[in-house]
């Protein structure tokens, strides 16, 4: 049986579930359902146990209405049934309903783009990926925590693109989840300003976003990043930046299933879209 789960009557079951499937602590757990605004879960029910869930989380692509589907997973004992292809029917057909025009969702890894299309998910969203070598000078950014104005920020330079975004309190939520787990957000203003979020994995840096305005010099800015203190510094960032003469490659990172006509049409006739800094 299918249905919307009442969040705060299957709270147990729902952290339970996350934890079996993602191996997360719960204090994390608890902080998305505590702190995540708009969220819908739907699930599948076994004898009235949750075995398979999902959420669905608001955002937008390019002005059309779109969800975001986050932890989905199915119990051990309850793979291979197709109880989750049975929850992504659900949902478009909850879509549908509700009047949303996309759903927007990040494969876990590779084979699964295979398993997402047969429901009718696209592979159209890609993020460029450089790799710097990094070094020991100074490193002339702001560090922040200020999780309205770093969401603020983030929407306005992510406006003038073709891209995914979580609505503004999401996108508030995902500034605080970052910080959490401890990402760290560096800011600078005014020419060759930016917005990069950077998580540290041994002597190497990940920016898992660098946002700049279109009238910067990127090539300027990457050249910064160079000097973080790190062996070497991945970067991922939106697509439209490959104007410099920097080396790097576009990946695929998201699918996009289409639920009117009007966004079939609209996707169709575009090349791609940039998915940004998502939940994962």
């Amino acid at each position: 049986m299918n249905k919307i789960v009442d969040i705060e009557k299957y709270r147990n079951e729902i952290i339970c579930l996350w934890y079996e499937c993602f191996g997360d602590e719960g204090e994390y757990i608890e902080f998305f359902l505590d702190r995540c605004p708009n969220k819908l879960c739907l699930g599948c029910f076994e004898n009235d146990k949750l075995v398979s869930m999902l959420f669905l989380l608001n955002g937008e692509v390019d002005g059309l209405s779109t969800k975001y589907i986050y932890a989905a997973c199915t119990a051990h004992d309850f793979r291979n049934k197709g109880l989750m292809g049975e929850l992504i029917e659900y949902s478009k057909h909850y879509c549908a309903e509700n009047g949303i025009e996309l759903i927007f969702l990040v494969p876990a890894q590779e084979s699964l783009y295979g398993y997402y299309s047969r429901f009718g998910f696209i592979p159209k969203m890609g993020r460029a990926e450089i790799a710097l070598k990094g070094g020991s000078e100074s490193f002339d950014a702001m560090k922040t925590a200020d999780i309205k104005a770093v969401a603020k920020r983030r929407t306005e330079l992510l406006s003038s693109m073709k891209r995914f975004t979580f609505d503004l309190e999401t996108t508030e939520y995902t500034v605080a989840e970052f910080l959490y787990t401890g990402g760290e957000i560096y800011s600078k203003e005014g020419e060759n300003g930016f917005l990069a979020f950077t998580v540290k994995d041994g002597k190497n840096v990940l920016v898992k976003e660098l946002l700049a305005e279109f009238d910067t010099n990127f090539t300027i800015i990457l050249n910064l990043f160079e000097n973080l203190r790190a062996e070497n510094v991945y970067i991922h960032a939106p697509l439209v930046y490959n104007n410099t003469d920097i080396g790097c490659k576009g990946t695929k990172c998201g699918m996009l299933c289409p639920i009117t006509k009007k966004a079939n049409d609209y996707i169709n006739d575009e090349d791609m879209f940039y998915s940004g800094m998502y939940l994962d």
